[in-house]
């Protein structure tokens, strides 16, 4: 617990709220700092290059203040329970300067799926507890039956997918426990990067409590918890404020997971919003009417389900505010127990990310009934591809491959889109023993619409040592909707040899799949749903997209009704309107 002797002076609770503002921009700068730190300190790949990682700051109750804009928005879910779930199991005056805490497992109050191992350090002074600093990070792996098993979707119960830990105090006092250390070093794959993503984590958070620490010397403790407070009531304010910018009403959509992997039945995904605005404005987010949870670990826990939410409704409400604690005394959040948006244990929840995925889709759709900004149509999903390899080609490789963001109601979808990084090519070359073969667009997988889906992206991996592969991918069978008479995108497939005479189709869900050296893993990721008539797109746009290689001549005058004279690059206007004119 970083402590600042001496520094609690002239500090009574009376800020103004220009002050307060000033605090909540410094901790924010504090998040930020930590979270750098942790990316420049990282050995895994996943972490220093991919950036899948996120870092906050929680008042002495535990609850998120902010969260750095750097960080991912499912990180949340890495946060929300954590601050609490470590002061229900450590008694306030048994939490010292210099401790850090590790968890990982969700049913313990940690993130939403094992592979993202957080960390929280506390900060006090004078004896008294200000808050906590904490980071997050997705590590390759965390031992299960499979490398990388703890973002994968074919275990059957959680227990397969690795190391659960609970809160525990990893470093007491300064002193790194050696026993509980080593505990977790002896159970994870490639322990030597393990133990130096470990120093990372905790340097990182280290550096963050010295920085709070010197905040609180600077305005005084009691002024600092006055602050962490107003921080809360005013992202409270400003979505209450947002939410009389909505209709009233209630709104529904529904969208299905493309199987619960055991068989080939989709898992429905329905949700119904609720606005109000008296007599106090509010959001309820009711998922009854979802599927229940599935045997394989496409399950998302309820802190994820609220993650989302969350974070989809900030982006509507007030982009600029704090996704904290006080939205949660706004928006209620409505999730059966045991459903798949709410499982419970000791379902698995490896490849919790496909629900995440789509469940964005589902609250703009049912959103577009009460709004005409800031929602698009739906997405590509995710898929996340792991490479591995057994001694004495030892190695772990996770990366999320890009695919077609959904169009909104002014613009395209984005091309190649992912909440995390793509791995450069040159990195991921010269750390792992494949080479890319292709990274580019998938032609005509954009929805149509009069604003056209993003694009997915087409990815292939030839191999050079005997190694595994493994996958977790959506959007296989259901595609991301359309909106508003857009089309939908194109479904995602992975493929092994795909250039070959026999290609060979990889399920959606798998550990384990053997290749030689001269295979291709190759993956084409869906696009986004369209926006819109198609055949009010503006042809000129429909041009562009046809010279920049996003879509074919022949979709050009099939999906769009546009003609186009490619020799002189122009678009025949009279043949376009004549067209347009005849499929109306």
């Amino acid at each position: 617990m970083a402590h600042i002797r001496g520094c609690d002076k002239f500090m009574q609770p009376k800020l103004n709220p220009i002050t307060v503002e000033i605090i909540g921009n410094a901790l924010a700068s504090i998040a930020d700092e930590i979270l750098v730190g942790l990316i420049k300190s990282a050995y895994s790949t996943n972490i220093k290059e991919r950036q899948d990682c996120s870092s906050v700051v929680l008042d002495s109750q535990g609850q998120v203040v902010v969260i750095s804009d750097m960080s991912l928005p499912m990180h949340l879910g890495s946060f929300l329970f954590t601050g609490k779930a470590i002061l229900e199991r450590f008694d306030k005056n048994d939490i010292h300067e210099g401790d850090v805490f590790i968890v990982n497992d969700p049913y313990s109050g940690g993130p939403s799926h094992l592979a993202d191992v957080t960390f929280i350090a506390p900060v006090c002074n004078e004896g008294k507890l200000i808050g906590f600093v904490g980071n997050t990070g997705h590590w390759p792996d965390v031992g299960g039956k499979a490398p990388g098993q703890a973002a994968l979707g074919d275990a059957t119960e959680i227990y397969q997918e690795g190391l659960r830990i609970p809160p525990v105090r990893l470093v007491r006092d300064g002193e790194v426990q050696r026993d509980i250390l080593n505990m977790v070093l002896l159970n994870v794959r490639d322990s030597e990067n393990r133990h130096g993503d470990i120093r990372a984590h905790i340097g990182s958070v280290k550096l963050g409590a010295q920085r709070l620490s010197e905040l609180v010397c600077q305005y005084g403790s009691n002024n600092m918890s006055y602050a962490l407070s107003e921080l809360l009531n005013a992202s409270e304010r400003q979505a209450r404020h947002g939410i009389l910018a909505l209709a009233e009403g209630e709104y529904k959509a529904s969208d299905a997971l493309d199987d619960d992997v055991e068989t080939d039945e989709p898992i429905p995904i329905n949700v119904k919003l609720v606005i109000k605005h008296k007599p106090t404005p509010s959001i309820t987010v009711d998922y009854s009417g979802t599927g229940p949870q599935a045997k394989f670990g496409v399950n998302i826990p309820f802190h994820g389900t609220m993650t989302v939410v969350l974070w989809i409704m900030r982006s509507i409400l007030d982009p600029d505010m704090q996704p904290n604690a006080g939205l949660e005394r706004v928006i209620k959040v409505v999730a059966p127990v045991g459903s798949l948006v709410n499982c419970q244990s000791p379902a698995p929840v490896g490849a919790r990310y496909e629900v995440a995925s789509q469940l964005p889709d589902t609250l703009f759709a049912a959103l577009s009934g009460a709004i005409t900004t800031g929602i698009e149509a739906g997405g590509h999903g995710t898929h996340g591809m792991g490479f591995s390899g057994q001694p004495p080609n030892s190695f772990i490789y996770y990366e999320t491959v890009g695919g077609g963001g959904g169009a909104r109601p002014y613009k395209d979808g984005v091309n190649g889109v992912h909440i995390t990084s793509n791995l450069p090519v040159e990195a991921m070359e010269l750390e792992f023993p494949m080479i890319a073969d292709r990274l580019e667009y998938v032609m005509d997988s954009g929805g149509p619409g009069q604003f056209r889906g993003g694009v997915g992206i087409r990815k292939d991996w030839r191999m050079l040592v005997p190694s595994y592969v493994g996958a977790h991918s959506n959007r296989h069978k259901i595609p991301g909707p359309g909106l508003k008479l857009g089309k939908a995108g194109t479904l995602t497939r992975i493929t092994k040899d795909p250039d070959s005479d026999q290609p060979m189709n990889i399920p959606r869900e798998i550990t384990f799949l053997p290749v030689v050296p001269g295979d291709v893993i190759s993956i084409s990721a869906g696009g986004g749903g369209g926006y819109g008539d198609p055949r009010k797109r503006d042809p000129q746009k429909v041009l562009l997209d046809v010279m920049n290689g996003l879509v074919s001549k022949g979709a050009a005058m099939r999906d769009y009704g546009v003609v186009l004279d490619m020799t002189s690059n122009m678009v025949d206007v009279e043949a376009t309107n004549n067209l347009r004119k005849h499929k109306s």
